[in-house]
């Protein structure tokens, strides 16, 4: 951010002169710069399942369920500037382009899989035909999902920008935010 000052009638940045203190085309290395791919669309979520249920007693019924997806073209944050990973030690004239200290830029194209696996057990109580009924449910989830870019959450649906600007593949990991393990009852009267 600047603050336009006019001295004498003559404006510090001008639509000519947009970076105060330089020549006309340069910009100071303390400037960060954005663009996104006019073209992102929505990122595709394909899904499947395969559940067995069984009746083992009187009012006792377990299942065992299978989920999956796989989302392709997820969007995802890079810095175009961010210079290739080595030993050589950082300085400014690694940079891509000097004059910018970072040049986000949003794209599409990451991938995201997610398994899982559910174990459920349910079980009704006597039931009471005008006031209801007692039942219980319980269930276990086993989640994994990797993604190819960073968790995306909050205000930021792009996600966190790839650590390697240079390979998206590199950043494939487990996603931080979902909880491998869950289980969860209810108690329903």
């Amino acid at each position: 951010n600047f603050t336009n000052v006019i001295t004498n009638g003559v404006p510090l940045v001008t639509l000519d002169r947009p970076w105060p203190g330089t020549g006309i085309g340069t910009s100071p290395s303390t400037v960060a710069v954005g663009g996104a791919n006019p073209h992102l669309g929505i990122p595709l979520m394909q899904q499947w399942n395969l559940t067995i249920e069984r009746q083992i007693m009187k009012n006792w019924a377990a299942s065992v369920s299978y989920l999956g997806s796989v989302t392709t073209q997820l969007w995802y944050t890079r810095d175009l500037n961010r210079p290739a990973a080595s030993l050589i030690p950082f300085n400014i004239s690694r940079y891509n382009y000097r004059n910018f200290s970072t040049i986000t830029y949003r794209d599409k194209g990451g991938v995201s899989h997610y398994h899982a696996m559910q174990l459920g057990l349910k079980h009704r109580f006597a039931t009471i035909p005008i006031v209801g009924g007692l039942s219980f449910e319980g269930l276990f989830q086993w989640i994994n999902e990797v993604s190819d870019v960073g968790e995306s959450g909050g205000d930021n649906q792009f996600g966190d920008a790839l650590e390697n600007t240079f390979c998206r593949s590199c950043e494939k990991a487990k996603n931080t935010v979902v909880v491998p393990l869950d289980f969860r009852s209810n108690l329903i009267w």
